[in-house]
């Protein structure tokens, strides 16, 4: 039987930048437009039973 190894070794990260401004440059109609079509190809072959493509 193998033995399981646990491991307990920390990650180091960084933590979040404070830098909330950087949200400002996200072209957010073009982000939503690209979401929605994502969504609407999604349902799309959700309905039609096409799950390779969703």
């Amino acid at each position: 039987m193998k033995e399981r190894k646990h491991y307990t070794e920390k990650l180091a990260c960084n933590p979040a930048t404070s830098h909330i401004s950087k949200w400002h440059y996200v072209d957010w109609h073009k982000a939503e437009t690209y979401v929605k079509g994502m969504q609407i190809r999604i349902a799309k072959a959700t309905l039609e039973g096409n799950w390779r493509k969703v």
